[in-house]
């Protein structure tokens, strides 16, 4: 009787255990929600992933480009069931700030659709879904970075980041057991090669006259032409540039004015200060003391074409010369 015993309390004892550790298996603290980044991988924690990208081409034409495809290389393993609801967000994502001087912000890809705030939900899907099923799954994180440029920013003089340039930043978060825990994946994504901005200016050549003379008119011809500027004695001038491709041209004209026409260089000689000079582009009166852009994208060769004319206020004019002083300034973008 006492070793049937025995057995019988040997037989209960390895029941209770085999149920613990049946149930410590299978306890929702033994599982864990693990990402991959290639070969590495955190569950449950906190790490950062660095991510070589290949340089994007720029100029100022491209406007939309994808720096990094993380199908590629980047997946999750977990159980996105009611119970658990293993997923994966955005908590933020930045770039250069080389990119963010050029006018870009950057984007996430889900679906076919681009996300500009954050959080973007990335795993299982765009949406975090949950599903019926407590089966594991495992699947890529189908989600496409890039830049979009949303504003002309300044270009100004070309740059080259070099490759090992952080050039953006993924940190996202982890869900688990049913909420977002405090376990954060960053992606820092650094340049496999150089990145060439590129550079947009122009070179003037120096063929302009420093003196524009207009034809002489009479005192009469003012008068009867009425207060305005006068058009039957125009006298052109205009400026050669060499241009990198796609350059924006402003120009800015300094230069003292007549009294309350803030488009008309005043005369320098005493006497007519009812007479000034008035420029012309494209037909339109120029502002003396705000930029001006005349080129919005330039090719290789450009010439910059202005008309001076004399401009009557109305009132008392004589006989003598007129002249007005301007100074110029180019502005490339």
């Amino acid at each position: 009787m006492y070793v049937k015993y025995h057995h019988g309390y040997l037989k209960k004892l390895l029941a209770i255990m085999a149920i613990i550790f049946a149930w410590a298996c299978f306890s929702p603290s033994a599982l864990a929600f693990t990402c991959y980044n290639g070969a590495a991988s955190i569950f449950n924690g906190s790490t950062t992933f660095t991510v070589q990208v290949d340089a994007p081409v720029l100029d100022k034409s491209v406007t939309d480009a994808i720096i990094t495809d993380m199908s590629t290389y980047a997946s999750c393993y977990g159980v996105p069931d009611q119970e658990y609801q293993d997923a994966l967000r955005s908590n933020s994502l930045t770039i250069s700030s080389a990119l963010t001087r050029l006018g870009y912000e950057p984007f996430i890809q889900m679906s076919g659709t681009d996300y500009t705030v954050q959080p973007v939900c990335l795993w299982p899907d765009n949406s975090c879904s949950i599903s019926g099923s407590s089966d594991w799954v495992n699947k890529p994180i189908e989600a496409k970075l890039g830049i979009t440029r949303t504003s002309t920013a300044t270009w100004g003089t070309g740059t080259t980041l070099p490759a090992g340039t952080e050039i953006m930043r993924l940190e996202t978060q982890m869900r688990g057991l049913q909420k977002w825990e405090s376990w954060y994946i960053t992606w820092v994504f650094v340049l496999k090669n150089d990145m060439v901005i590129p550079n947009y200016t122009c070179e003037l050549d120096n063929d302009y006259s420093n003196y524009v003379s207009l034809p002489d008119v009479s005192v009469n011809q003012l008068k009867e032409n009425g207060p305005g500027k006068y058009l039957d004695a125009p006298a052109p001038f205009h400026f050669n540039l060499k241009c990198d491709p796609q350059t924006s041209v402003s120009i800015q004209f300094d230069g003292a004015t007549m009294n309350n026409i803030d488009s008309v260089l005043a005369n320098t000689k005493p006497g007519n200060d009812n007479v000034g000079i008035q420029l012309l582009f494209n037909g339109g009166p120029v502002k003396i003391g705000e930029k001006l852009e005349v080129i919005s994208s330039a090719q290789t060769n450009e010439t910059v074409g202005f008309n001076a004319l004399y401009y009557y206020k109305g009132g008392a004019v004589g006989a003598g010369r007129v002249n007005s002083v301007a100074t110029f300034t180019f502005d490339y973008q």
